[in-house]
């Protein structure tokens, strides 16, 4: 997904760097965008890229929700990245994401229910007992619904359209 950005000539310093402004319209939201040619990175947090420089700070126009670089530091540690096998990935359009997603909103606990009716999966408590999965499951998706309520700001509003 390609973002159609309108760039400005407005330009500010953000910490340590020289940014110029640049606006796009996504997922419901109009962002304002501050990027730096500084870093030539066609890069930045979350969704958001393909400016001539690294996106610097990013906020839709409500000031809700608001991404800044902090700092640039380089990684000095020497470690192998883990690998991890999953099943072969299945492609989705946008269309079919959305479905899936509010699917995912109405009941957030589904595969987990699906998986406790096949048998592969159950919950011990600290001594080793074995749990009521139905039980269990219910607090669980309570939980998750509560903090569904209390997150009801999503970045990406087309998902609830």
């Amino acid at each position: 997904m390609k973002l159609d950005w309108k760039i400005f000539p407005h330009k500010e310093k953000i910490g340590e760097w020289n940014v110029q402004k640049a606006e796009t319209n996504f997922a419901g939201r109009k962002w304002i965008a501050w990027f730096s040619t500084e870093i030539p990175i066609q890069d930045g947090p979350y969704k958001f890229y393909g400016l001539p420089g690294l996106i610097v700070k990013v906020e839709d126009q409500s000031g809700f929700h608001k991404m800044e670089l902090k700092g640039i530091k380089k990684n000095v540690l020497e470690r192998d990245v883990l690998a991890f096998e999953f099943e072969k990935p299945i492609g989705l359009d946008y269309k079919k994401y959305q479905t899936v997603y509010k699917n995912y909103r109405r009941d957030p606990r589904a595969n987990l229910k699906k998986m406790a009716q096949d048998g592969q999966f159950y919950v011990t408590d600290d001594a080793g007992n074995r749990l009521d999965n139905a039980d269990y499951l219910k607090s669980q998706e309570k939980a998750v619904m509560e903090r569904m309520k209390k997150n009801n700001n999503i970045l990406e509003l087309d998902l609830l359209k």
